[in-house]
């Protein structure tokens, strides 16, 4: 009968340690390397606010044409740190050292999104002094961060 406890303290404690292993584990890696501060974001982020209804892929080019290009600019100042729902999700698609310089949110053919516009890095070949960067513009649904549409500016 002793020996029965011993066995069944020994299969709880092998549980309780499995448990604890697992929970300082989930912790150290959801911890700082996921947190916004590390994505990489430009000191001159674009933040186009709510740009209302999108119908279709077209409806989105025209409304982010003028911003991404040049000829109209959206607000730069910080409204707030907090981050959009999909914002990790959206790095995760980008090459290293691209940098985010745009996001929106918007509805997309009925489906709440986060809109991201990124700049590939270093100085791309096609810009010069005064020119905007080409910029790659990702639109997830923010149910699921699945990718919707993908589009490209380039000056």
């Amino acid at each position: 009968m002793t020996q029965g406890r011993w066995r069944i303290a020994a299969v709880l404690g092998a549980a309780a340690a499995a448990v604890i292993m697992g929970v300082v584990i989930t912790r150290a890696t959801s911890g700082s390397g996921s947190s916004a501060k590390s994505l990489p974001v430009s000191t001159n982020l674009i933040r186009g606010g709510n740009l209302g209804d999108v119908g279709d892929e077209l409806a989105l080019r025209t409304k982010l044409e003028p911003t991404l290009l040049g000829s109209s600019r959206a607000s730069t100042a910080r409204s707030s740190d907090v981050e959009p729902r999909c914002a990790a999700a959206a790095h995760k698609l980008q090459p290293p050292g691209a940098v985010r310089v745009y996001q929106a949110t918007a509805t997309f053919k009925g489906a709440r999104v986060d809109v991201f516009g990124f700049s590939p890095p270093g100085a791309p070949a096609t810009s010069s002094r005064g020119r905007p960067t080409p910029t790659r513009v990702y639109v997830l649904a923010q149910a699921d961060c699945r990718l919707l549409v993908f589009q490209s500016f380039a000056p």
